[in-house]
């Protein structure tokens, strides 16, 4: 069985509803390396998106998913579902 993998990387805090520097400590020092771990564990490759917030506040954490072999992709800040569902089905067309 195949299916696609994906994973949004971005600084938003969800209880707090807004962007928030300390999530990306956070995300890079506990959430990225526990949840790189458990992708390599099952054998699960995935592409991350990250956002460009994310990428200007620590640039370091797509070289940490880059290095576990994983696919890096951009996350667009107004990704709405219709996009999601062409991105999914462009893919399986691959």
């Amino acid at each position: 069985m195949h299916f696609l993998m994906a994973t949004d990387v971005e600084s938003f805090s969800i209880p707090l509803n807004r962007e928030d520097s300390d999530v990306v400590k956070q995300i890079y020092e506990v959430g990225l390396p526990h949840l790189l771990d458990l992708y390599a564990k099952h054998d699960i490759k995935c592409t991350f998106y990250f956002t460009g917030t994310m990428c200007e506040l620590l640039p370091d954490s797509v070289g940490l998913v880059k290095a576990h072999g994983h696919d890096i992709g951009e996350r667009l800040p107004l990704i709405n579902e219709f996009a999601a569902i062409i991105i999914v089905v462009c893919s399986m067309q691959r």
